[in-house]
Formats: structure tokens, C-alpha cells, sequence
């Protein structure tokens, strides 16, 4: 059927809000194309959802994803930029308590809107909730499209956004990569801090420091971690935040315990102490999960089993709870352990499904191999 004028300009509003839309979203392209949505679904090009992700809104979908893409082409340039932007205000304005579940759409439509300062602010934003659940191959990619957007006017901004990208480099089997982008980052950085941002630029440093030996913890390079401390302590004792003072014990206790050839010390413990109470002063519940978690591991390592369960327990419903993927797995991989020590092999099998389904899903071998090693 030939499609009116109302018809052919709604279904090209529509395809750029893609192949699931919004009435009130095409609404807010101001053009009255909503209007034609009834003639629109009678002629079989869109279909009417039964659900919608958006309160008070009626959803759609193109009946075929290639009619939604063969549209899109018709759509003029400054049009569909236009189109973006108001669409991508239109999900600010009505996501309400789920704006972070929407912030990846959002960045989508301000970079075809390229209206790039606001899709960088809005793929960082969409970076950090992933990192946040462990989800590291979306924050990467989130954080790579945050730099791209990303003004060139702004330096620290950038190297911000570099340090982030590499604590989104899965640690485990990206952590050579990860330390290139650290690297990079701190090389950035070099030379004295600028009097106008100076604690901003020092925080920041000493952020870049902390992920880099993450990384070279990952990498088991204890001497390398050594080199930096120096540098690590001072930056921490002139601009250092609880947060920043319990990362930094944590690693600590990694340090001694890759010098003590992987097994626990009393130092690596009392560092991880140390880490949890500093972690306890900021109030992050995740923060303190992953705290837990470190000293429930140092425990596991000297055999002190009764202190180790609690702990590894705890962080574990922390976890599941912040839906945190990555914390998870740990959690429950060196429970697996913990039960093997014991000789309980019923929790241990009845553990199993679980960790292996969680190691596929964030895509870490290491993990998966212990899993079935179990």
C-alpha cells in the first residue's frame, strides 16, 4: 500500500528511534507523526508491544528490522541529528529511576546526534555501571566510545577516561593490555601537576598507580608492584581518600602474598585488615563486599577456615545482591576451594552450576578452568 504523507513521515521518525519505539517519543519530534501510528499498525508495518519500558507510553516495533533500516536511509542528515537529540532528551526526561539502565542508549543518540561532549558524559556514565556489575567487556567498549566523543580541549578528562578503560580490561586475562593503557595514562600525566587543578591531577595520578598494580598483581610481577610503592605512598599521604588508602592496602596484601610465593602471610592479612576498615569509613557497600572478600581469601590461604567462611559469605550476598558478576565468581570459586579443604563435596557440587554459569557469562577462562578442575 502507498503510505500517506502523515504515514511515510511517521515511519521515518519512528526509524530513528529504531525498531522499538515510543508513541510519546515520537510525540516529541513535534511533527505530529504520532497520529499516524492506527494507520501505521492497520497496514502491518509496526506492531503494537505488550509491554512497554516506559510508563504511560505505548511500545512499537517494526514488523521487519529491514524496513526500519531502509527507512532510517531515507531520512535526511540534519533531520536525523535533529531526531537524535530530541530523542535522546526525551529518554533523560522519562527514564526516571532507571536513567543508568538507559545511559547506553542515550550516548548512542547524542553521538548520531553528534552532539559528542554529551555522548562521551553519557557512554562514561554507561562505563561505570557495567564496571560496577563486572559486565568488563561492555564497559570497555563503553569507555573506548567515551574517549572517542571525548573534547580534546579537556587532557585530564581524557586520561580519566583512559584509566577507566583499562580497569574495564578484564583483569585476569587482559591485565598486560590493561597495563599499556595505565601506562599511557600516567605518561600523560607527567611532569609538575598545573596549580589551577593540582589536587584533581594528583588524585588522578594516584588512581592510575592503584589500577596499574591491580594489573602487575594479575601479571604476578611482585618486583614490578615494589617499584611503585614509593611513589604510590606519597601521592597517598598528600591527597589520599579512604577509598584510595584501602585500595591501596589490598594491594598490599597482594604484594606480600605473590612475594611469599602464593601463600598468606600475617602481613598480607593485617594489609587486607587494614583495607577493610578504610573500605568501612567510605559507606560503599561494594567496597566493602570486595574488602571482605580480600581478607576472607587471606584467611582461606593460612587454613584459618572458620574466619575465611564468614567473610567469603558475606561478600558473596553483597554480591548477588549489587548483582556485581565479577565479585560473584571470585566468591564463589574460592568457596569451591574452601569446600574442597573441608572434604564437603555435597556444598562443593552444589556450587558448581552456579560458578560455571557465571565464568561463561563474564567470559573469564582462568575461572572456568577451576570450575571444572573442581
Amino acid at each position: 500500500d502507498r503510505l500517506g504523507e502523515a504515514e511515510k513521515l511517521a515511519v521515518q521518525q519512528a526509524s530513528v528511534i529504531g525498531r522499538i519505539f515510543w508513541d510519546d517519543a515520537l510525540e516529541a519530534l513535534r511533527d505530529e507523526g504520532h497520529m499516524a501510528l492506527p494507520v501505521l499498525e492497520a497496514k502491518e508495518f509496526i506492531f503494537t508491544r505488550l509491554e512497554s519500558a516506559f510508563a504511560g507510553t505505548m511500545e512499537y516495533i517494526f514488523k521487519h528490522a529491514l524496513l526500519r533500516d531502509v527507512t532510517y536511509e531515507t531520512v535526511l542528515r540534519r533531520l536525523r541529528r535533529e531526531y537524535h537529540a530530541l530523542i535522546a532528551q526525551w529518554i533523560e526526561q522519562n527514564a526516571s529511576e532507571r536513567l543508568g539502565e538507559f545511559s547506553g542508549l542515550i550516548a548512542e543518540h547524542y553521538t548520531l546526534a553528534e552532539q559528542y561532549n554529551l555522548a562521551s558524559t553519557w557512554w562514561e556514565k554507561s562505563g561505570d555501571i557495567a564496571l560496577r556489575t563486572g559486565d568488563f567487556i561492555a564497559a570497555e567498549n563503553a569507555f573506548e566510545l567515551a574517549l572517542e566523543a571525548a573534547p580534546e580541549g579537556d587532557p585530564l578528562k581524557l586520561v580519566e577516561l583512559e584509566r577507566k578503560l583499562a580497569a574495564a580490561i578484564s583483569p585476569v586475562q587482559g591485565a598486560e593490555k590493561a597495563e599499556i593503557v595505565y601506562r599511557s595514562a600516567l605518561a600523560r600525566l607527567e611532569g609538575p601537576a598545573p596549580t589551577a587543578v593540582y589536587t584533581q591531577w594528583q588524585t588522578v595520578r594516584l588512581n592510575i598507580l592503584l589500577g596499574l598494580l591491580d594489573a602487575l598483581y594479575f601479571q604476578h610481577r611482585p618486583e614490578s608492584m615494589a617499584e611503585l610503592d614509593e611513589q604510590t605512598r606519597a601521592l597517598l599521604d598528600e591527597v589520599g581518600s579512604p577509598k584510595q588508602q584501602s585500595d591501596y592496602y589490598a594491594r598490599l596484601g597482594q604484594m606480600a602474598f605473590l612475594q611469599n610465593q602464593f601463600r598468606t602471610s600475617a602481613d598480607s592479612t593485617n594489609w587486607a585488615q587494614k583495607s577493610l576498615a578504610y573500605a568501612q569509613e567510605t559507606l560503599d557497600i561494594q567496597l566493602i563486599a570486595r574488602q571482605q572478600f580480600h581478607l576472607g581469601f587471606h584467611f582461606l590461604w593460612r587454613r584459618e577456615l572458620e574466619a575465611a567462611v564468614p567473610m567469603i559469605h558475606t561478600a558473596l550476598a553483597k554480591a548477588t545482591e549489587l548483582r556485581d558478576s565479577w565479585l560473584e565468581i571470585q566468591c564463589l570459586v574460592y568457596l569451591t576451594i574452601l569446600f574442597r579443604f573441608q572434604g564437603d563435596s555435597t556444598q562443593l557440587g552444589a556450587l558448581q552450576p552456579r560458578v560455571t554459569d557465571i565464568a561463561q557469562r563474564v567470559g573469564n577462562r582462568s575461572y572456568i578452568g577451576v570450575s571444572q578442575a573442581n
